[in-house]
């Protein structure tokens, strides 16, 4: 998926999507479009997780430049 594609399903501008790759943290509405988009739950890996999850596993997303 495209920087662009992702941006537009998440209702964003493309430099937002940039933006969200910089940041420390994420609101939890923003967290759950992305989940939704890429098909993943993220929510629930990052936050109700959080006390058997030692954040040794990396979650890898690939984005095509265009």
């Amino acid at each position: 998926m495209s920087i662009t594609d992702f941006a537009n399903k998440i209702h964003c501008e493309r430099t937002t999507v940039y933006d969200i790759f910089e940041r420390k943290s994420i609101d939890s509405e923003l967290l759950i479009r992305i989940s939704e988009v890429l098909n993943f739950d993220f929510y629930n890996e990052i936050y109700l997780n959080k006390d058997t999850n030692n954040f040794s596993k990396k979650i890898l997303i690939a984005f095509e430049n265009t």
